[in-house]
């Protein structure tokens, strides 16, 4: 996984998670939507706004392949000057609509594979304010100066990144190296 970095293509943490089972589409899509809301990434109003591609795709047999992008930031509620966007991308390979038995009752869901690609930065205001300007060159004299809150940002992305995944893993019932205890969210889905 590596460091949080600054804004940019080479400046990021990034993690895929592959699960290919039975499991509930609406819910895992449900479930990680309720998490960026709860988390401020998105408002409830606006998160179908965060949803920047879709794609589904039939093919013969009835499976389906999906794609979907959602793209979400927010400002940490102590600073105006930082930004922490959280891309998250689902790519659903051959899923078909089964029904299975849990608990002496038939419950549909979806069996196939999905892989959720998730994407972590953080952009300074340096980046996102003052490179539209032709005060560019105070970039570098913001990076300098406040290079521990930079630190202080990186770690909190971070850290949101790491509860993301853990609580991904938690919700298919993956291994995960964060202790439960550390899970504030409650795992919704078939178990």
């Amino acid at each position: 996984m590596g460091e949080i970095g600054i804004s940019g293509p080479k400046a990021n943490a990034t993690q895929s998670i592959k699960y290919e089972d039975v499991f509930n589409m609406k819910e895992l899509y449900k479930a990680i939507r309720d998490w960026l809301i709860t988390n401020n990434y998105v408002s409830a109003k606006s998160s179908e706004k965060m949803e920047h591609f879709y794609l589904e795709k039939v093919n013969p047999s009835g499976a389906k392949e999906m794609w979907v992008w959602w793209r979400t930031e927010r400002s940490p509620h102590d600073s105006k000057y930082f930004k922490y966007h959280m891309n998250v991308d689902f790519h659903i390979l051959g899923m078909k609509d089964v029904e299975i038995m849990h608990q002496g009752q038939k419950l549909k869901a979806n069996k196939g594979e999905v892989e959720i690609m998730i994407n972590c930065w953080v952009e300074t205001e340096a980046e996102f304010k003052i490179e539209k300007t032709w005060l560019s060159f105070m970039k570098y004299w913001f990076n300098r100066r406040y290079k521990k809150d930079i630190e202080v940002h990186k770690a909190d992305a971070k850290e949101e990144f790491e509860r993301l995944q853990a609580f991904i893993k938690q919700f298919l019932e993956l291994k995960s190296f964060l202790p439960k205890t550390e899970m504030f969210y409650p795992s919704r889905g078939l178990g």
